[in-house]
């Protein structure tokens, strides 16, 4: 398991992106694969980063990840107060389909093999298969 903590900044999370990205790369995944684990690295971070950590740079954003032959295991923590993940509104409801913001973890959820959310709610360990 790989450890990488980090403050939260954007260029610090650009960095970790890519460099968990390379090391996809370099498995020759299916491209379809390759790109719905960038697409839920973005958002994971993107919430850890405005969400939880209200972009303050002092506050650090957690990332343990193992890339295995056949699934990449994915923890994402920040140092936010958390939120309600058991009930996250549908952001394809009457109510919700104009917000500008709410479809990150929708598209999380739906991108991958398994989700779970510790209870504060402020780490989230996504499971996707690689194969």
């Amino acid at each position: 398991m790989n450890l990488i903590i980090i403050s939260s900044n954007t260029e610090k999370i650009y960095e970790t992106i890519e460099g968990i990205l390379s090391q996809l790369s370099a498995r020759r995944i299916p491209t379809d694969l390759f790109y719905d684990v960038k697409l839920i690295l973005s958002e994971l971070f993107v919430n850890a980063f405005i969400h939880g950590n209200k972009q303050d740079p002092s506050k650090k954003i957690t990332v343990q990840y193992s890339i295995g032959e056949q699934k990449l295991v994915l923890t994402i923590g920040d140092e936010g107060s958390g939120f309600d993940y058991k009930n996250m509104r549908d952001p394809a409801s009457d109510e919700n389909i104009i917000k500008m913001s709410g479809r990150g973890l929708f598209l999380v959820k739906h991108l991958s093999d398994n989700i779970n959310f510790n209870e504060k709610g402020n780490v989230i360990t996504i499971e996707k298969n690689l194969d």
